[in-house]
């Protein structure tokens, strides 16, 4: 299926939306005030071990900690690193040893972050390091070579076979799916290429005195582009010369080959409104999702579980009934689908489908809701659907759910609803800033909103908006109002209502 994808980069806010046939399909927000953290490799100390939980904290520098599993340690590759270069390499792994006589407090270690931090708890971490590229994932301390599942054929299994042979030695791979679309030149290259960034974090981790940063991952953008290549993904539409000009660097070699296009989008019209994104991601704030049968889910996101409920709406009649009910519950599977991925939802999953009497319906539904997940990157568990009509699924935490980063818990309510964070309005009034200082009208803009968005406005674009003021030649007042977070206006001073 033909994948594109649209990029919003305003201020020190990236959203990139994910299409599928117009159709959101996921969404990743970056914000320099909250950066990722996941793909970052960093020089760690050993702060303490837990031997009944078989797991260690690592001091990450500035204050963090990690959490490192004795399951995410492999000595063999914490030896590579931590022995001298004359001494002898052990020849073998022992990952059943516990994590005591693996580590020791004081230790210095080579971890990457493989989830985001969440509440209280600090980020989860690994010593098997792996460095992504466009075609490959470099896996130092291995020797082996992995093809992607998706990479099916076997002409093409046993051409990536035969490339690899030269790989260097005491490094893995990853071959990844973007390779089938690849010259042999293109992937040795980058082979190349990533061998010697490991070198270079090598070298910083040697010379690192203190626990820290020693490698960051690559923006959202080329994290998210590099991560569909060979997924379907033929056309990119950016609104930032910056973010079209790194994005044509980085992907330089695949740009107008097999279809793969990057273009700069130019129009007055916001990126978002125009592909009618900004739309649906309204809708992701209501638990109510409506299909086009007359069907609706119920979306409720607890932390750690959710449940979505499958409803007929308004597709009743009793004559009909057998079929409204399979109708229902096969969009519904693949609706339910949609929302996992563009929700990212995690943990416990429970959908519950409208009550089907046959073993066979019941199977069909399974079938094609199990289908639809195969689309989805996040490692996914699906069990058989029950005699209830009930499938119960985990999946996978990296991220935080998107609702998490575009809302918080509303004090009024003690949490037990949601309401857009000061983050997400303060970017919203900025966009709304943006088109209208864009118009010739004359007159200051007056900013009406709530006195804590006004104050984080001025923290985290107070440079920004300064600029706009100084080159489009308008002054932008603000005033304080007693309204929720989320409620603001705009106006011209002066203009009638």
């Amino acid at each position: 299926m033909s994948t594109q994808l649209i990029i919003n980069s305003l201020f020190n806010e990236t959203r990139v939306a994910v299409l599928e046939k117009s159709k959101l399909i996921e969404l990743f927000i970056e914000r320099k005030s909250s950066s990722s953290m996941v793909g970052n490799i960093y020089k760690g100390k050993v702060e303490k071990i837990v031997p009944g939980v078989q797991a260690a904290f690592v001091g990450m520098g500035d204050g963090k900690s990690g959490f490192l599993s004795a399951e995410d340690v492999y000595e063999e590759s914490l030896s590579e690193l931590f022995l001298e270069e004359e001494e002898t390499k052990k020849s073998s792994r022992k990952n059943h040893q516990p994590i005591q006589k693996v580590l020791r407090q004081g230790q210095e270690v080579v971890v990457q972050v493989t989830k985001e931090p969440t509440g209280n708890k600090g980020p989860k971490l690994t010593s098997h390091v792996g460095i992504p590229g466009k075609y490959l994932v470099l896996l130092p301390g291995s020797d082996s070579v992995n093809l992607s599942r998706k990479i099916t054929d076997r002409k093409s299994r046993k051409r990536f076979s035969e490339i690899m042979r030269n790989k260097p030695e005491d490094m893995g791979f990853i071959v990844r799916t973007a390779c089938v679309e690849a010259d042999e030149k293109d992937i040795k290259s980058e082979m190349k290429a990533l061998v010697r960034k490991w070198r270079r974090i090598k070298k910083k981790y040697e010379e690192s005195k203190n626990p820290g940063v020693i490698y960051e991952e690559a923006d959202t953008c080329i994290r998210v582009i590099r991560d569909l290549m060979g997924n379907g993904l033929k056309k990119i539409v950016v609104d930032s010369s910056k973010a079209h000009g790194r994005i044509t660097k980085y992907f330089s070699d695949k740009i107008n080959k097999d279809g793969f296009k990057v273009d700069m989008y130019d129009k007055e019209e916001p990126i978002f409104d125009r592909y009618g994104i900004e739309s649906q991601i309204e809708k992701m704030y209501r638990k109510k999702v409506w299909m086009k049968s007359g069907g609706y889910l119920i979306i409720d996101e607890a932390e750690g579980l959710t449940v979505i409920d499958v409803n007929s709406g308004k597709l009743v009649g009793e004559e009909f009934q057998k079929k409204t009910i399979m109708k229902t519950n096969e969009e519904a599977a693949v609706e339910a689908a949609r929302q996992i991925r563009l929700r990212n939802l995690v943990g416990i999953i429970v959908i519950d489908f409208i009550d089907m009497q046959s073993v066979r319906s019941r199977k069909k539904v399974e079938s094609l809701f199990t289908n639809e997940m195969k689309k989805d990157k996040a490692r996914t568990t699906i069990q058989e659907i029950s005699s209830f009509s009930v499938i119960q699924l985990t999946r996978r935490r990296v991220r935080e759910s998107i609702l998490s980063d575009l809302t918080e818990p509303c004090d009024t309510c003690e949490g037990s609803g949601r309401i857009k964070s000061i983050y997400t309005t303060c970017y919203e009034i900025l966009r709304d800033i943006d088109q209208w200082t864009r118009q010739s009208a004359e007159g200051p803009l007056v900013v009406q909103a709530n006195k804590k968005v006004i104050a984080k406005l001025r923290e985290i674009e107070g440079k920004s908006m300064r600029r706009i003021q100084r080159e489009r030649g308008v002054k932008i007042k603000f005033k304080s109002v007693e309204d929720p977070l989320e409620k603001y206006t705009i106006s011209r001073e002066g203009a009638s209502d």
